[in-house]
């Protein structure tokens, strides 16, 4: 009777009236249902999580399209007070009467896996508002998600359920050994900042998550303001950019009031939360139409034990030389620059004036002689800049003091301390805004800082021939506080700045930031941003704009430094390869720091598929630590490597990358100090139980006899161990590894072939030109070589030892072709 009551009262001539237990929302793998009590009940799909409609990827699935026969089983639920909200049923919409006031869309797509809420504000016709946040009512899990049992993994990394601050973007809720439990993330992060919170309820006895975006402020105007707003858009969209069109009021018209942009919310239970965390990545990647360049590998100056920070001239030349003798074969496809090159004072962090280089620095004949130079040895030149800091008090911006954001608020009130993380950045209103080591933030509201980026971003991409870009200070675009080291959710002066277009939120201006170096760049240049760890509101407000990210602050080749980039490496895999190629910072093999490390962290990179950057300098290496990076730099592609202890241990140790009937499985003892035993089912590894498995050892260089049910190793202190495993079958032989690199076969053998009526096992292999290539293969008991040949010819290194047999050649053509003929022993 109230809802009846309140429609007719505000005048929503869409309003229905939900009965006990209507269905709200539904599709081939989720249901919502609504009860007369108020609470939202979640369902999943006891079907297969293949099955998907064959219907048109329409928003909404009538539930009458379904099988009434589908088995649903709950996983979490919301109360929404039914004094506060009801229900539009033709937009499949719930609307709040509390303040803010905010609608609850539920969307999606017939294959989705995830419940998707669009949570946005509503403007009216009574007067102009600011809001800070919209949040979701808190959602319970069912009683099968023990919160004394399970963990959560968000961007703090793995804790209790009430043992981190809060998550950006992400969140999952799992146990431990079976991997079952719910994801919830936000999908989007356009206009807002997601944050996802969690804890246990009242009694200690459930699980209770609770999403909110956060805006710092937006302004939200009257109802026909956005209206007429929404029809000059649509009159004028061809005239629009890319960034403005994004954010452009998208407005949907209920009576008296209208549905802002909001953003989507995702909630989903999993039987294996890694294949939901993955899931929720290639949602992320479909709603922002991603779709990556080729991934590189490469040099970053910045930490190198010689000519560190920017280089030199020189030795870049130096360098690049003997990077085209000994690396680009294998792989290796950019050389970067990083921070020494520009212009400008050395005042909070670095100089910022990237508009040209400086005269009497590292480079002085300029930055595109060295580039040119880069290019003709085959190799992407890359740089380092800010492209949204500035210097308030350098000259260069004596006459652009109106190009920066200002301070809204004096921080800390007169008299009192400055509390903050960084306490040597005072915020005075109404002057230039200030973050620590960032500079001052230039506002990318201003027409004339448009301008200055797109010049900028031209000259260094088009003029000087920079093809890859290391931006640095992202999160200065939001003009928000530094949180350097930031992981778990931190609150801090998101919002309280002044733009020159006070309609836009923070978010809004930062990825108006960033379209405006892609748009300017093109579409050639690989961007990676760099890093979320300074202000993690960075995280999400970054889909869709860079190529790469830093997931992490900066390393080392200490110990604690190695650790570093597998912590977040590993906590937020699932993004790589979807969302961005992360980027870990870089590897180390030089020869001051142990073998055992430097094979550790390169197989680590490899393995895992993420960037691979190293920071050695390669003139000076031994050819034996030479020799690991050109066993590990080149990217697999396959992006299908997954940490399968991850809900167990905070720096996963078990990474398993299958591809058809061949797994590499990595094992890492990231304890430097203790041995590490592992013992645990294959199943627990993602291996079939039921199958009997051979493989190889690279770094021991060891084949591995036949196992079933158990993995056994034995690691020491700060070691790895990387198998190359394939089924065993004693019908034919079988290739279960090569010396190619640290993840073959699967690297680089296109095929494999068995002919049972001639006993020929033939492939094809990409190689190196001149770099011994050898094949290792396992065959039957009493079985023996009659003739191996290859696209050289006939191959007669061959060296047989009981069941294992290896066959090496030097290959003069990089595609090979090649076919073992056995015989059986006599």
């Amino acid at each position: 009777m109230f809802r009846a009551v309140f429609a007719a009262m505000i005048g929503y001539s869409l309003l229905g009236i939900a009965t006990a237990d209507e269905i709200v929302y539904e599709n081939a793998s989720v249901r919502v249902e609504w009860a007369s009590n108020g609470v939202l009940t979640f369902f999943q799909s006891e079907s297969s999580a293949e099955s998907q409609l064959e219907s048109p990827s329409t928003a909404i699935v009538p539930t009458e399209s379904l099988s009434t026969a589908a088995a649903y089983r709950p996983f979490a639920s919301m109360l929404l007070p039914e004094s506060e909200y009801c229900w539009n049923s033709k937009a499949h919409q719930f609307l709040s009467t509390s303040e803010p006031r905010q609608a609850i869309t539920f969307t999606g797509h017939p294959e989705q896996r995830f419940v998707a809420m669009c949570v946005a504000p509503l403007a009216n016709s009574v007067k102009p508002t600011t809001i800070t946040l919209n949040a979701l009512p808190t959602i319970t899990l069912d009683k099968q998600y023990d919160p004394n049992v399970v963990k959560t993994l968000g961007s703090a990394g793995l804790t209790a359920v009430d043992g981190h601050p809060g998550s950006y973007m992400f969140l999952a809720v799992a146990e431990p050994g079976s991997r079952r439990g719910v994801v919830a993330a936000w999908l989007t992060s356009r206009v807002g900042s997601g944050i996802v919170f969690s804890g246990r309820s009242s009694d200690g006895k459930r699980v209770e998550i609770r999403a909110e975006t956060q805006y710092g402020r937006r302004e939200i105007p009257t109802a026909s303001e956005v209206s007429a707003n929404a029809q000059a858009t649509i009159a004028n969209l061809g005239a629009v950019s890319n960034s403005d069109a994004e954010t452009s009021s998208q407005s949907v018209p209920l009576g008296q009031d209208v549905v802002l942009t909001g953003e989507t919310f995702l909630v989903g239970a999993f039987d294996n939360c890694l294949e939901g965390l993955e899931t929720y990545a290639d949602e992320v990647a479909r709603e922002y139409a991603i779709k990556l360049p080729p991934q590189q590998a490469g040099y970053c100056t910045w930490y190198a034990d010689q000519f560190g920070g920017a280089g030199s001239e020189e030795s870049t030349r130096q360098f690049a030389d003997v990077a085209a003798e000994k690396l680009v074969p294998f792989g290796m496809t950019y050389f970067q620059i990083d921070d020494g090159w520009q212009c400008g004072q050395t005042q909070n962090g670095p100089k910022k004036n990237f508009t040209t280089h400086n005269p009497s620095g590292p480079y002085p004949s300029g930055m595109k002689t060295t580039a040119e130079y880069l290019n003709q040895k085959g190799l992407r030149a890359g740089i380092w800049f800010m492209s949204f800091s500035g210097n308030q008090d350098d000259p260069y911006y004596a006459d652009k003091r109106g190009w920066f954001v200002e301070s809204a608020v004096d921080y800390p009130t007169p008299g009192e301390r400055n509390t903050r993380r960084f306490s040597s950045i005072d915020q005075q209103k109404g002057r230039p805004y200030e973050t620590f080591w960032g500079g001052t933030s230039l506002d990318m509201t201003d027409p004339n800082v448009a301008a200055y980026i797109t010049e900028e971003v031209t000259r260094i991409s088009h003029d000087w021939g920079y093809q890859y870009f290391k931006y640095d200070g992202m999160w200065t675009a939001m003009a928000c506080e530094q949180l350097y080291v930031n992981d778990g959710y931190a609150p801090d002066d998101f919002g309280l700045q002044i733009f020159d277009d006070m309609s836009r939120t923070n978010v809004e201006c930062y990825r108006m930031g960033l379209q405006r170096v892609r748009d300017a760049a093109g579409n050639n240049v690989f961007i990676l941003g760099c890093n979320v760890s300074q202000n993690m509101r960075t995280m999400g407000a970054s889909y869709g704009l860079v190529d790469a990210m830093r997931i992490g602050p900066d390393n080392g080749s200490d110990w604690s430094g190695i650790c570093a980039g597998p912590v977040r490496g590993s906590a937020r895999y699932f993004y790589n390869g979807r969302v961005w190629y992360n980027d870990p910072d870089p590897v180390y093999v030089r020869d001051s720091i142990p073998l055992s490390r430097a094979q550790l962290i390169t197989s680590w990179a490899a393995v895992t598929g993420q960037l691979f950057a190293f920071s050695d300098w390669l003139p000076g290496l031994s050819e034996e630590r030479v020799t690991i990076l050109q066993r590990t730099i080149a990217p697999h592609r396959c992006y299908r490597a997954r940490p399968v202890d991850l809900f167990e241990s905070k720096l996963a140790q078990i990474w398993n990358l299958t591809q058809d009937d061949t797994t590499i499985l990595g094992l890492f003892n990231w304890n430097e100090k203790e041995s590490l035993t592992v013992n645990r089912s294959l199943e627990s590894c993602d291996l079939r139980a039921d199958v009997t498995y051979v493989g190889y050892d690279f770094w021991n260089e060891r084949f591995i006899p036949p196992f079933t049910s158990q993995l056994t190793a034995e690691l020491p202190g700060g070691t790895c161990r990387v198998l190359a495993l394939r089924p065993w079958t004693t019908d034919h032989p079988v290739v279960v590894g090569t010396n190619r690199h640290v993840t073959s076969p699967i690297f680089e053998v296109r095929s494999e072939t068995w002919d049972a009526a001639t006993a020929t096992l033939s492939g094809e292999s990409d190689t190196v030109v001149g770099s011994p290539y050898e094949l290792r293969v396992v065959m039957p008991e009493g079985w023996q070589v009659d003739k191996a040949t290859a696209t050289d010819g006939p191959l007669n290194e061959v060296v047989m030892d009981g069941q294992t047999l290896r066959i090496r050649w030097i290959p003069a053509k990089i595609q090979q072709s090649w076919s073992v003929r056995f015989q059986k022993a006599p």
